[in-house]
Parts: structure tokens; C-alpha cells; sequence
């Protein structure tokens, strides 16, 4: 019986490419890592108004209690006194006040008070339109002392 004997060397060959060919080339790989970087380029692309979003929402929330402490004080700590001023908050804030003319029918019957209006805005910084608060309301002046 003559039959033929098939020795074989090496690995199992793979779609004509020998085992040890087979892999990826260089180029393969520079293209894998490009469009990788791309896609994460996009999905943090998409996450950064999230994070100048709560950025802004916490200056505004700040913006919100310094107005509202300015408010709170005018009338007690400092007069209601008709007329437009403006200043400058420690942390970065601009403040402008406007006191509306006292009504003359209260100040007669003995109390008075007025239309204010505070804006308080931050600074440019970082963000292309600085965040503004305004906050209006009547105030009442205190009453006369007997």
C-alpha cells in the first residue's frame, strides 16, 4: 500500500494567510485609534454643556442670595432713599440698585414706601453671557416712631 504521507509545518493556515502573518498592520491600528479618539471626541463634545450648565446654574443660585441679601437689608440696615446706585460684591458680582419715588398718598398717611429694583450680575469670566438676577418689589419704609 502506497499512500501519500502529509507532514505539515507550522500553524494551520487561515484563508490562504499563514497563522503567523495574520494580525493587524500598523496602519490598521493608526485607523482603530483615529476613529476611537473621534467618537470620544464627539461624546465629550456632547457632555460639556452639561458641565457649563451647572456651572451657571450655581453663579446664578449665588447671584440669587446676594440680591436677595441686599433686598432683605434695604430699609433696615440702610435707608430707602429714592434714586440709582451700584457697586461691587466681594466675590465677583456687580450689584445696581434702583429706588422708585416714594408714593406720596403713604408718606401723608404716615408710611411710605417704594418700587425697588436690584440686578445682581456676574462677571464675564469664562462664559460669554455673564449670568443676571433681578428681583423687584415693593418695599414699605418704616413707620413713624410716637
Amino acid at each position: 500500500m502506497t499512500g501519500k504521507c502529509v507532514i505539515r509545518r507550522g500553524r494551520k493556515q487561515r484563508h490562504g494567510i499563514a497563522a503567523e502573518q495574520a494580525g493587524f498592520t500598523l496602519i490598521e491600528t493608526l485607523v482603530a485609534f483615529a476613529v476611537l479618539a473621534l467618537m470620544l471626541t464627539v461624546l465629550f463634545g456632547g457632555l460639556s454643556p452639561l458641565m457649563t450648565g451647572g456651572q451657571r446654574a450655581e453663579v446664578l443660585r449665588e447671584a440669587l442670595q446676594l440680591a436677595q441679601a441686599r433686598l432683605d437689608g434695604l430699609g433696615i440696615v440702610e435707608p430707602l432713599v429714592s434714586g440709582e446706585s451700584s457697586g461691587h460684591f466681594e466675590d465677583g458680582f456687580d450689584w445696581r440698585l434702583r429706588v422708585g419715588d416714594m408714593h406720596r398718598s403713604a408718606r401723608s398717611a404716615g408710611s411710605g414706601g417704594a418700587w425697588v429694583e436690584i440686578t445682581v450680575s456676574a462677571t464675564a469670566g469664562a462664559m460669554l453671557t455673564p449670568p443676571t438676577v433681578s428681583l423687584i418689589s415693593f418695599k414699605l419704609a418704616g413707620a413713624p416712631r410716637t
